[in-house]
C-alpha cells in the first residue's frame, strides 16, 4: 500500500488511489480470487523492491496487460530494471501460452517508452488525453509484444532469467 501510494510511483499510474489498510485488504482478498490476474513481489538481494502483474487476460483474444514498478529507490538499477521487465515478458508467452502481450504507458513516462522499444515492444498506438489525474491531462501509449517475436526479443536482451515463486490463489503474501 505504501509503494502504491508513493508519488514517485503513481505519477506514472492512471490512477491515483488513497488507500486505506481495509481498503488494500479488501483489494487483496478479491485477486485471490481472479483467475485472469496475476501479481508477484519482485525481489532484490531477498528483499521486496517492487510488484509485477499481468492483469485483465482476454483469453478469447489471447491478450494480457502487463505492469510493473520498483518501488525501492535503492532497488532501480538498470539491471534490475532489464530483469524485472524481461522477466515479467517471458510469462505470457513460456508459460501462459499468450499471444499478445499488452503495455500501455502514460505520456510522462518518457524513460518507460524508450525502454519499451529497448525491449522490442512494438507502439501502436496512443489514446489522446485519456488520463485525466490531479488536474493535469496525459496521453496514454499503447504498445505490444507477440509471441511469434518473444524468441528473437529474448535473444537480443540479456537478462537474468528470475526464479518465480509459484503460489496457489489463496495463499497470503
Amino acid at each position: 500500500m505504501k509503494w502504491r501510494m508513493a508519488p514517485e510511483i503513481t505519477k506514472f499510474m492512471c490512477t491515483d488511489p488513497q488507500l486505506t489498510l481495509d481498503d488494500q485488504k479488501r483489494w487483496f482478498e478479491r485477486i485471490k480470487k481472479e483467475e485472469d490476474s496475476f501479481y508477484w513481489v519482485y525481489e532484490v538481494d531477498g528483499k521486496p523492491a517492487g510488484l509485477v502483474s499481468l492483469v485483465d487476460w482476454d483469453r478469447k483474444n489471447s491478450v494480457i496487460h502487463s505492469g510493473a514498478y520498483i518501488a525501492e529507490a535503492e532497488a532501480r538499477t538498470l539491471q534490475n530494471i532489464v530483469d524485472e521487465n524481461m522477466n515479467l515478458f517471458a510469462i505470457p508467452f513460456e508459460r501462459l501460452g499468450i499471444n499478445r502481450l499488452a503495455i500501455e504507458i502514460m505520456s510522462n513516462n518518457t524513460g518507460m517508452m524508450k525502454w519499451a522499444m529497448r525491449f522490442g515492444a512494438t507502439k501502436e498506438g496512443v489514446l489522446r488525453e485519456a488520463i485525466h489525474k490531479n488536474g493535469e491531462i496525459y496521453d496514454l501509449h499503447l504498445f505490444s509484444i507477440l509471441a511469434k517475436d518473444w524468441p528473437e526479443i529474448k535473444k537480443k536482451v540479456h537478462y537474468n532469467p528470475l526464479e518465480i515463486e509459484e503460489k496457489q490463489k489463496n495463499d497470503t503474501v
